[in-house]
């Protein structure tokens, strides 16, 4: 992006330390990002809830460490010395009242009863809302053992469900567990967590922390919009089979998670699928990491969209997480996409929303795509592009509200500070690096910088950014910067003016650049390695630093 000093600053807000909290609602500050290990260790650390009554359990399953001891359900006291064993036991001490800490032991396995679609139901135990009561977890505390391991019967069961008809379910918390899923790839219906109540109940204070999810059908199904504070951080997905994360519901945090090779190869697989058909408040997606799917069909390309959006949100925030797939992307793939692209009838918005501090490294068609998000904040991503497609960068709106669902229609939307390259590898074109193009008025892009490092021929057209609206619909577009290695770039490439001489002719980017940019970016991309210590903007540092100008100062600062 074309950056004045403010960049510092915003790395510096970046490279924070975590925390699940945000404002309820405004124009918020960017939220402090921090890594997915530094989550994971103050997740460790965690005492036991105070006050709580522990007992422990050690079970020596397949799968149990060398040197495992089992206790005894009979003849066990619930101490150190003397534990209990079976999970069965645990949780149904634990679904007898409030204020308990059922611990597992660090290097025990243990299988689930397996009886029926839901396993383990979480009872209603008295917890009020507002508050987490009881919990499941591990002994000894702060010890440095393999997590707790729980083996979840293969077939269509659900590990543990709050699936209670006439009663609320709340108060929980699962934390430095590893769960495993039976991975069938024929198979159905294998979820970790599956969170649902009867209507006018709801699933309330549930914090599913540093947990290990794998091989799973459905890791975390978030199943009805009616519940609330539902945390999901420091946790590990793998080989989710459909979708990793599924649903949303007010006040739901997901962050400092990794997903690795979740959904599949089935376009309406994806790792994280935020859905709701009615409206929640509060949604933060904050500091992910997103690579790989899961398929049993020998296709490991990305054809969905790895993170996914459709649903009706007030308030919502995907900061800091990083999506890194390989560069065959499908045409079909979308790397960060909250769209109205849809069969279901219900209104699509995103009201108060900001995307901010991403990175989409071989997102496919289009990195970075949003819909129906008025005043709608696009600030501080880096989208990267190697795969051969000649799709979008960024693109917002990118398809008109569904007058027949009540969309919200996008106006004011300010995409600013972003940085948009597309490499040598990526031969077919670019439609646009940065987009406005579907509906709305009062628009802003501007301090934004894209790169076409790739030469191509006339049939495979690349634009440097599109404007289809009428001119008037844009409230400021200035500050803008592209350098193209391919001949016959447009700056605007949807119609009209396409050189940036003609463009400034109509009074826009009259502070624009076409030169050269102010950083080398090596051919091919040295991508760097996943390392859950650091940010994405820590990983990704020199593509977010130009050394020079035409880059640096180069901003304008009404939109720094």
């Amino acid at each position: 992006m074309i950056r004045t000093t403010t960049l510092v600053a915003a790395l510096t807000l970046l490279a924070g330390c975590p925390g699940p909290a945000l404002p309820p609602a405004g124009d918020r500050a960017p939220p402090s990002v921090g890594s997915i290990a530094a989550a994971d260790l103050a997740i460790a650390a965690t005492p036991y809830l105070q006050g709580n009554l522990v007992q422990r359990y050690c079970d020596c399953q397949g799968g149990a460490a060398d040197g495992c001891v089992g206790g005894d359900d009979l003849a066990g006291d619930g101490s150190a010395a003397r534990p209990y064993r079976t999970l069965d036991a645990a949780m149904a001490w634990l679904n007898g009242g409030a204020g308990r800490t059922a611990a597992l032991c660090q290097g025990g396995a243990f299988a689930s009863a397996g009886a029926g679609q839901f396993v383990y139901t979480l009872s209603s135990n008295a917890c009020p809302a507002g508050t987490i009561c009881n919990e499941l977890r591990e002994y000894p505390l702060g010890g440095q053992g393999p997590k707790p391991l729980i083996l979840n019967a293969p077939g269509s069961h659900a590990l543990f469900s709050s699936n209670r008809y006439g009663a609320d379910s709340g108060g929980w918390r699962f934390m430095n567990l590893k769960l495993q899923g039976s991975w069938d790839p024929a198979g159905q219906g294998n979820l970790a967590f599956f969170l649902y109540a009867s209507p006018g109940h709801l699933t309330h204070d549930l914090a599913i922390e540093n947990v290990d999810m794998d091989g799973f059908d459905l890791a975390i199904q978030d199943a009805t919009s009616d519940h609330q504070r539902v945390l999901v951080t420091g946790n590990h997905f793998t080989r989710s089979k459909a979708w990793a994360f599924l649903g949303a519901s007010s006040d739901l945090t997901v962050s400092y998670n990794s997903f690795v090779d979740c959904g599949s190869d089935n376009k309406f697989d994806h790792a994280v699928y935020l859905a709701s058909k009615a409206t929640v408040t509060n949604v933060a997606l904050v500091g992910n990491f997103v690579s790989g799917f899961s398929t049993g069909s020998g296709n490991t390309n990305c054809q969905g969209a790895p993170i996914v959006g459709h649903g009706a949100f007030q308030d919502l925030e995907v900061s800091g997480n990083v999506v890194v797939e390989d560069a065959s992307a499908d045409p079909g793939c979308w790397g960060l996409a909250f769209t109205n692209l849809t069969s279901a009838p219900e209104a699509i918005f995103l009201r108060g929303a900001r995307f901010w501090g991403n990175v989409i490294v071989n997102g496919g068609n289009a990195g970075l795509v949003v819909d129906s998000c008025p005043g709608c904040r696009i600030e501080n991503n880096l989208v990267i592009q190697e795969a051969p497609l000649g799709g979008w960068g960024i693109v917002s709106p990118a398809d008109p509200a569904r007058a027949a669902s009540g969309d919200d229609v996008e106006d004011g939307v300010r995409i600013v500070n972003n940085t948009v390259y597309f490499g040598a590898r990526a031969v077919s074109g670019m439609s646009g690096g940065v987009g406005v193009v579907a509906e709305g008025t009062g628009h802003v892009v501007a301090n934004n910088t894209v790169t076409y490092a790739a030469t191509t021929g006339s049939g495979n057209p690349v634009a440097c950014f599109g404007y289809r609206l009428p001119l008037a619909a844009y409230a400021a577009i200035d500050h803008n910067h592209c350098a193209s290695a391919a001949a016959g770039t447009a700056w605007q490439g949807q119609g009209g003016a396409s050189a940036l001489a003609a463009w400034q002719a109509t009074g826009f980017d009259l502070h624009a650049s076409a030169a050269s940019p102010g950083w080398p970016f090596p051919t091919p991309l040295a991508l760097p390695a996943w390392d859950d210590a650091r940010t994405g903007a820590e990983l990704f540092a020199p593509f977010f630093r130009p050394a020079g100008p035409p880059l640096a100062g180069g901003g304008g600062a009404a939109w720094a």
